[in-house]
């Protein structure tokens, strides 16, 4: 009942803190955390991406700035200039050349007063019409409305225009809302116009953190589309337009485009280019004029077949951008992409929404349920970072095959979900299991104070009571009454305390739990709090181990000039109740019933029969055979009506194989000369016990016999001592 109760606070601390932050997605601290994961994700896989080969950009850049500017001035340069190095790429028949440059405006020198255009601007204009596949640059921009403007925004867009540069669409567009549409444009001059293949919006807009990431590739005006630069040779090609345009997908006609679900493109960047100089062309210009035609730094067959991008690198032209993969990325490197994106069918797909819900809300109650039922602190902090490291090298692994997941949405649903269950696990269970740690550290062994908390049904037994089974150990100090009446007060604590901590030690060091000290006797017992199936073992191996390190504590003592200690150790094997036992003032972690009386009694035999350790068959059968031991006797001890038979190991701490061996042909010779003494057959038994080593106890078994020998016991022997004290 008590696991069901922390399963549903785990669901539902998982499920309230997935809520919240999906509620809060879109909150600024979570939305810019995400576009840096989105960023770092970009780095990691595109920073050294190759756009597709067929794509070449020519640069305005520093170099060309500083090497023309002596020759034709400053920025803007002439458009003769622009219309010459345009008929230089062109010798190279490239497939489409288009102009990330704004030619907007009439060139204000050398204008002819009669068509109102300078010769650079007819030039240009002829260029563009001799080559047929220019696709220059046009704006549709939003701008504030002020008293000097209002005339000038929401115009029409002159008819002509609309017709041969507007892609068709069906009529179940996406709808985009008013306060984001255009309201102005900047379209090429009339010739150039006229003359121009197509035309592509160059603008773009950057996502609330100045970073440029996402465009339209249909950038609407007054009902009409009109397509990014980068984007105009597939609207306007082979599959291109009518378009069906949603917030999540640009239908072409043999293939579809993602979006991000509010009709952008996610720009899958590049972070290598075939980048050419302009100034390496102007200066290749000048070499072919010169007739130097075998070397040129730049060949026209450079651009054959490609589609071939113009546009600045430079600081002082204004069109560096702020992208995922450089603070000042070239402008048209992002139109370049959206081409090359298109070509390779090298597209980022966004996960739906629901699927960061869904894994959101899945990961917090993986992480809830982690750090409630975890049994360790390092558990219960490894768990959920865990299951948020491994989201998030799934999160890398997609996006490297063009899937972009949502990170911070996930990962601060785990944090805050496993952040929540500390405190409810601090609120409710941490209490308990700081109780228990501070009752039981005493009883039992570190380790195994952190075991019990770790698990809840042992601790539930521990607190509230249970019957299980366990092995039992009684112990004290033989003759302790003689040899404390010769010691002072002090004396005697000192040499209990020496005493007692060595065989805490011993005992704690098998796993045992410390019931109490009475007097001069240690009881403890094995198999509680924590259940172990070989207690009966470990309570021998711990009795064996205190037999040995006796001598150690002898060897302190003396050195304290106290005398000698000998200990007797009685074990047992049964049920018994365990429990806090006491008062709402004094509780006491305890074992009592008759597994323990027994225990008691049984240590009180090892004087009479010259054994420091005696166990119940019961502890011998538990054994299983791993420990030889040889029957001592069967006795009635007090209070008990019931015979048991007693044992005694016959084996130290790591035996040799030889020693092994030998101790197990001993038990058997015992089990039958035992054996032999129950069936009345009095000699036989005498000569097995006569090849046994001669101590206390094989005396004693042979006086008995001989005894019985010239005393007959009566027909309703059965072989049964009986013990009338302890």
């Amino acid at each position: 009942m008590k696991k069901l109760k922390k399963t549903i606070i785990a669901l539902l601390v998982g499920i309230v803190s997935a809520l919240l932050v999906i509620a809060a997605k879109d909150s600024y601290v979570l939305d810019r955390l995400e576009l840096i994961s989105y960023d770092i994700r970009m780095v990691f896989t595109r920073s050294d991406k190759p756009a597709n080969q067929g794509v070449a950009v020519v640069l305005v850049d520093e170099a060309s700035l500083k090497a023309m500017n002596p020759v034709i001035g400053r920025w803007p340069w002439p458009r003769s200039v622009m219309a010459d190095i345009l008929e230089y790429i062109s010798m190279g028949e490239p497939r489409a050349v288009l102009l990330d440059v704004l030619f907007v405006e009439n060139e204000r020198n050398g204008v002819n007063q009669d068509s109102g255009y300078s010769e650079g601007d007819m030039r240009l204009s002829g260029v563009t019409a001799s080559a047929g596949n220019y696709i220059h640059a046009a704006q549709f921009m939003r701008d504030a409305e002020d008293e000097f403007n209002k005339d000038l925004l929401g115009k029409p867009l002159p008819p002509e225009f609309i017709e041969r540069f507007s892609v068709s669409y069906t009529p179940d567009s996406m709808k985009q809302a008013a306060d984001s549409l255009p309201n102005s444009y900047a379209l090429p001059i009339e010739p150039i116009q006229s003359a121009a293949q197509a035309v592509g919006a160059v603008d773009f807009a950057p996502d609330s953190d100045g970073v440029f990431r996402r465009t339209r590739l249909l950038r609407p005006y007054d009902g009409d589309y009109f397509p990014m630069l980068g984007f105009t040779p597939v609207a306007f090609g082979e599959g291109g337009h009518p378009f069906r345009l949603t917030p999540e997908r640009l239908y072409l006609k043999d293939y579809s485009i993602p979006l991000d679900g509010k009709g952008n493109y996610l720009v899958n960047l590049y972070g290598n280019f075939n980048t050419y100089s302009i100034s390496g062309i102007a200066a290749s210009i000048q070499m072919m004029m010169k007739g130097e035609t075998e070397h040129l730094i730049i060949a026209p067959g450079e651009f054959s077949d490609k589609y071939v991008f113009i546009g600045s690198s430079a600081v002082g032209v204004y069109d560096l951008k702020s992208t995922p993969l450089s603070g000042k990325t070239p402008g048209v490197f992002l139109q370049a992409s959206v081409l090359s994106n298109c070509l390779d069918k090298d597209f980022l797909t966004p996960a739906p929404p629901w699927f960061g819900n869904v894994i959101a809300i899945l990961l917090a109650i993986f992480a809830s349920w982690a750090v409630t039922f975890a049994p360790r602190l390092w558990e219960k902090v490894a768990g959920p970072l865990s299951f948020i490291a491994l989201y998030v090298a799934g999160a890398a692994y997609a996006f490297v095959i063009g899937s972009v997941w949502p990170v911070m949405i996930v990962a601060a649903s785990g944090v805050l979900s496993a952040s929540s269950a500390f405190v409810v696990f601090s609120m409710t269970e941490g209490q308990e299991r700081r109780r228990v740690r501070k009752l039981f550290s005493v009883y039992v062994p570190p380790e195994v104070v952190e075991e019990l908390i770790s698990h809840d049904e042992e601790r539930s037994a521990a607190q509230f009571g249970s019957e299980e089974n366990v092995t039992v150990l009684f112990s004290d100090i033989r003759s302790f009454t003689t040899i404390s009446e010769q010691l002072t007060a002090p004396r005697v604590v000192e040499m209990l305390n020496v005493y007692f901590s060595e065989m805490t030690d011993v005992i704690f060091e098998y796993r045992g739990t410390i019931d109490k000290f009475i007097g001069d006797a240690i009881m403890g017992f094995w198999g509680a709090p924590i259940r172990e199936p070989n207690h009966a073992e470990k309570a021998v191996l711990a009795s064996l181990l205190m037999l040995e390190r006796l001598e150690k504590v002898n060897a302190e003592l003396q050195k304290r000039g106290f005398a000698p200690l000998a200990i007797g150790i009685g074990l047992n094997t049964g049920t018994a109740v365990l429990g806090n036992i006491g008062s709402a003032k004094k509780l006491n972690y305890t074992v009592i019933g008759e597994t323990v009386n027994l225990a008691s009694r049984v240590e009180g035999l090892t004087k009479g029969y010259g054994c420091p350790l005696i166990i119940t068959e019961f502890t011998c059968r538990a054994l299983g055979g791993k420990i030889p031991c040889g029957v001592l006797d069967a006795v009635r001890v007090k209070g008990k009506t019931e015979p048991v038979r007693i044992y005694q190991p016959l084996v130290r701490l790591n035996p040799s194989p030889e020693e092994l061996e030998i101790a197990r042909a001993t038990a058997k010779v015992m089990e039958e000369a035992f054996n032999l003494y129950l069936a009345r057959k009095w000699q036989e038994s005498i000569n097995l016990y006569l090849t046994l080593a001669q101590n206390v106890y094989t005396r004693k078994m042979i006086e008995r016999i001989n005894h019985y020998m010239q005393n007959d016991p009566g027909e309703n022997w059965d072989g049964v001592l009986g013990m009338e004290t302890k």
